[in-house]
């Protein structure tokens, strides 16, 4: 037989050495498994993270029901999928979780934007109501000093009317 390793197997299910083999059928069985596992998969048809026994049979070469031949590598390929399974479901619930983060993030910047604008709109409302309250108040004074002056032109117009006696 053929020395082959199983990198991913043996740390998925800490084993201390790789299985031995009946034949070459059975190792191509252990290396579709763990070219599966590791996402290395070379059959069209096993790209997606599904790993179960009709995918071992595409991934080998094999045609369905060889695993059944082989008790010790079904044993272990049981192990195998609820393990990875359980892996997966766990990455999806982080990936879950870390989406909502990401989303909350988001929020929370959008917040924060959002106030960083409200009080630089309320500053500049604030400048503009200022503003125009001195614009007013500077109107109200040109009124005022125009008046005043209209008023003296006015007594000045009348204090240089002289006036004749009459004739008699």
């Amino acid at each position: 037989m053929k020395d082959f390793t199983l990198p991913t197997l043996t740390s998925l299910l800490h084993l201390k050495a790789n299985p031995k083999v009946q034949n070459d059928k059975e190792m191509m069985l252990y290396l579709a498994l763990e070219r599966l596992v590791s996402g290395k998969a070379t059959h069209p048809k096993n790209q997606s993270a599904k790993v179960n026994f009709a995918a071992i049979h595409r991934e080998a070469g094999v045609s369905n029901g060889t695993i059944k031949y082989y008790p010790n590598f079904k044993g272990l390929a049981e192990d195998v999928i609820k393990k990875y399974d359980s892996i997966i479901l766990d990455t999806e619930n982080l990936s879950a979780t870390a989406t909502l983060e990401v989303k909350l993030n988001k929020i929370r910047a959008e917040l924060k934007k959002e106030k960083e604008l409200k009080v630089k709109y309320h500053s500049d409302k604030a400048i503009a109501e200022q503003a125009l309250d001195t614009i007013v108040q500077r109107e109200t004074e040109i009124n005022f000093k125009l008046y005043e002056m209209e008023n003296q032109m006015r007594l000045l117009w009348h204090s240089n009317v002289k006036e004749y006696p009459e004739k008699k």
